[in-house]
């Protein structure tokens, strides 16, 4: 399926919040070696390219909001808007898990960590200067750089998705 928020307008919520969780499962999977690779470049080449510590400087806080922000939508979030979209629920909001006023509090959290998340990836990308490669860059330089824009466009693509073709969806359905 496209990326396009209005090919996930008729996709079921269960399902968008599925390829959603398919997201995390990439980012669980793959951050840890980023940042291997990550480690590894800087004592190689930080030398050479001192914008390595400002990279880390990002990359390591950022990876740690990710995998508090992923914990949080898969423990908070993504059960309640599944509890909301069952056919059997009830429209009350405390039965599946969310407090007044339902469910805008924890979607504009995200919100907000969405956008901290994408502020924080375009800042490596302008350190790394939009992940060209010098001259000298090794395997673990190029593995890094393709990571990191690999991560970049999962995460605009993941805030998309829910932001355009989830929250408002919600939104609407609490309203009713």
């Amino acid at each position: 399926m496209s990326n396009n928020s209005n090919d996930w307008m008729a996709t079921p919520i269960p399902e968008i919040l599925d390829r959603l969780a398919s997201d995390h499962e990439w980012m669980r999977e793959n951050l840890p070696q980023l940042w291997h690779f990550m480690e590894k470049v800087q004592e190689v080449h930080g030398e050479h390219h001192p914008e390595f510590f400002k990279l880390a400087e990002v990359v390591g806080p950022m990876f740690q909001d990710l995998e508090s922000h992923m914990h949080k939508e898969e423990n908070i979030l993504f059960p309640m808007l599944r509890k909301m979209t069952d056919p059997n629920w009830d429209g009350d909001v405390a039965s599946c898990g969310g407090c007044a006023p339902g469910p805008a509090g924890p979607m504009a959290r995200m919100q907000i960590e969405h956008g901290m998340a994408n502020d924080a990836l375009a800042k490596c990308r302008s350190i790394a200067m939009d992940y060209n490669l010098p001259s000298d860059a090794c395997k673990a330089y190029t593995t890094l750089y393709q990571g990191l824009a690999k991560l970049e466009t999962l995460i605009s693509e993941h805030t998309q998705i829910q932001e355009q073709a989830v929250h408002p969806r919600i939104t609407e359905l609490a309203a009713q």
